[in-house]
C-alpha cells in the first residue's frame, strides 16, 4: 500500500458525502486514506446510508474489497452483562432493529472481508479490528457499561423493579434523569485536543502521557493527512479544536455557533458535494 493510492482515493471522493454531520465526514475521510495507505487493514464508514454505494464502487474501482452490513457491532460484551443481570433486558431491547441502518467496511485484503460477513461482533472486537489500541478500546467498553447501568439504575428507580415494566420503558425511551459523572466527555475533549487525528476516544493513560500508544497513531496519521493534501491536514486541527470547545460548554447559542462554523469549513473545503 502506498500514500499515492490513499491520495488517489481522497480526490477520488472528494465530492461525495460520506457522513451528513461534517466533523465525521472529514474524520472518515483520513480513516479512508489510512487503510489505503496501508496504516490500517480495514475501516468502516457510518453515515446511515449517504452516497455509501457511490463510495462503494469508487473504493472497488481502486482495488478494495468491501462489505455492507447493519451496524459495526451487533452483540454486547456477554462478560459485562454477567456483572449486572439487568443489562440483558438492555440487549434484549438494542437487539430490535429501530431503523434501516447501513455502515460500509472496506478491507485491503479479501481475506479479512471474509472474516467480516456474517461474523457478530461487540464493541471490543470491532475496536480491535480497526486498529485502535488495545487500551482505548478496554476503557471505552468499560465507559459504555458504566453509562448502561447508571441508565438501567435510572430507569428502575422510575418504574421499579418488575422487569416487565423495565422493559416497557426501555422500549418507550423513558426520560430519566443521569448523574453527570457517568459520562467521559473530558476524554472525547482531550482526545480532540491532543490527538485529532486519531479515529479513537483515547483512555486516560494515553491522555496523560503513561503510554504512547494514541500519540504514536496520532503522528503517523498526521504525517499521512499532510500528505494527502495539507488544507486537510489544516482543516482536521481547525475542526477537532471546535469539537473541544462545543463538549466543553452546554450554552445552546454557544454550540449552534460552533456548528455553524464547522459546517462552513466543511463546505468550503468540498463544494463538489451535493449535501441533503
Amino acid at each position: 500500500m502506498t500514500t499515492e493510492r490513499a491520495q488517489a482515493v481522497y480526490h477520488a471522493t472528494k465530492h461525495l458525502q460520506f457522513c451528513d454531520i461534517a466533523a465525521i465526514d472529514i474524520k472518515d475521510r483520513l480513516g479512508l486514506g489510512t487503510v489505503a495507505a496501508g496504516l490500517r487493514p480495514l475501516g468502516v464508514l457510518e453515515g446511515d446510508g449517504v452516497e455509501l454505494e457511490r463510495i462503494r464502487d469508487v473504493l472497488v474501482d481502486h482495488g478494495f474489497h468491501t462489505l455492507v452490513s447493519r451496524s459495526v457491532w451487533s452483540c454486547r460484551e456477554g462478560r459485562l452483562d454477567d456483572s449486572c443481570p439487568s443489562l440483558r433486558l438492555l440487549r434484549e431491547v438494542q437487539a430490535v432493529p429501530t431503523k434501516r441502518e447501513r455502515v460500509l467496511w472496506f478491507c485491503n485484503n479479501l481475506a479479512d472481508r471474509k472474516s467480516l460477513k456474517g461474523r457478530a461482533l461487540t464493541k471490543k472486537d470491532a475496536g480491535m479490528l480497526l486498529g485502535y489500541p488495545a487500551c482505548c478500546v478496554n476503557f471505552q467498553v468499560e465507559s459504555d457499561a458504566k453509562c448502561d447501568v447508571a441508565f438501567l439504575n435510572a430507569v428502575i428507580a422510575k418504574v421499579g423493579h418488575d422487569e416487565q415494566s423495565i422493559l416497557r420503558a426501555l422500549k418507550e425511551d423513558v426520560g430519566v434523569d443521569m448523574p453527570d459523572d457517568v459520562f467521559d466527555f473530558d476524554n472525547v475533549a482531550r482526545t480532540d485536543t491532543q490527538f485529532p487525528f486519531v479515529m479513537h476516544v483515547a483512555c486516560s493513560p494515553c491522555l496523560d502521557g503513561l503510554t504512547p500508544l494514541s500519540a504514536d497513531l496520532n503522528a503517523s496519521h498526521e504525517g499521512l493527512a499532510q500528505t494527502l493534501d495539507p488544507a486537510l491536514h489544516e482543516l482536521i486541527l481547525e475542526v477537532r479544536k471546535l469539537c473541544a470547545n462545543l463538549r466543553m460548554t452546554d450554552d445552546g447559542k454557544v454550540n449552534s455557533r460552533v456548528k455553524n462554523q464547522i459546517d462552513q469549513l466543511h463546505r468550503t473545503a468540498y463544494p463538489l458535494i451535493r449535501r441533503k
